[in-house]
């Protein structure tokens, strides 16, 4: 009787265990979703306001907010599914964390060029900015390129090997091209700026610029969506 006493209390103890387990496991998953949904969310947002105000009501400023709303939520649609068709590329590298370090360790470089010298300098212009990205985006993709090749990277110097310090190199030449980019004079201040393009007619832009923002916008699009693939599962297979 004891003995079948001491064996039913231990059948509960480990019982009590594994369902205290599971609720804590239950508790950290629970946060974890959390914290991932508010940062998709925030990620979502975001890029929508920015695609939308940005460049869609710069070309249209006299859309409707509706339209505004409605092109918001469509465009958060259409990044969340490209999210999620670039998503199993992730596991060809060494876990989430050292995919999100390789990226961002060489696409932010001119991002952050560019913010850093358009608040403490007076001289960036948009053309330094424009040339910025674009040497750091191009070094950036051939950077990724070149870290997913091991022959490559047998050969080189062990500093090359890590994306944290070739993400630094391309820092130092990002500045160096947004530093020969600079105007020679401090840029006017951005009522001085909107002073002058405001048209008698209210119109924002002429036609010939217009054309022309349509035509950098639509090369932009084009641009993004060629980077998008050359990261994607489908470019790396095909540059392997």
């Amino acid at each position: 009787m004891m003995l079948l006493m001491i064996g039913r209390s231990k059948s509960s103890s480990t019982r009590r265990r594994r369902i205290l387990a599971f609720r804590s496991s239950a508790l950290v998953m629970a946060g974890l979703l959390a914290a991932i949904l508010g940062t998709v969310a925030a990620g979502l947002s975001a890029s929508s306001a920015m695609v939308v105000f940005d460049f869609i009501v710069r070309a249209r400023p006299r859309i409707s907010d509706a339209t505004r709303v409605n092109l918001g939520r469509a465009i958060m649609v259409g990044i969340l599914i490209l999210c999620a068709i670039l998503a199993p590329g992730i596991k060809s590298f060494q876990g989430v964390f050292g995919y999100l370090v390789r990226i961002w360790s060489l696409l932010a470089p001119p991002v952050f060029v560019c913010v850093v010298y358009g608040i403490f300098s007076k001289r960036a212009t948009s053309r330094g900015a424009v040339a910025t990205l674009s040497v750091g985006c191009t070094l950036g993709a051939v950077a990724f390129w070149y870290l997913g090749r091991p022959d490559l990277l047998e050969s080189m110097p062990v500093y090359l090997r890590s994306p944290l310090n070739l993400g630094f190199l391309i820092t130092v030449a990002c500045g160096t091209v947004m530093w020969f980019g600079r105007a020679k004079d401090p840029v006017p201040s951005a009522q001085e700026v909107a002073r002058r393009e405001t048209r008698h007619d209210g119109e924002v832009m002429s036609p010939g610029e217009r054309l022309i923002y349509r035509t950098g916008l639509t090369l932009l699009i084009v641009v993004l969506i060629g980077v998008t693939f050359v990261f994607s599962p489908w470019g790396l297979a095909l540059f392997q």
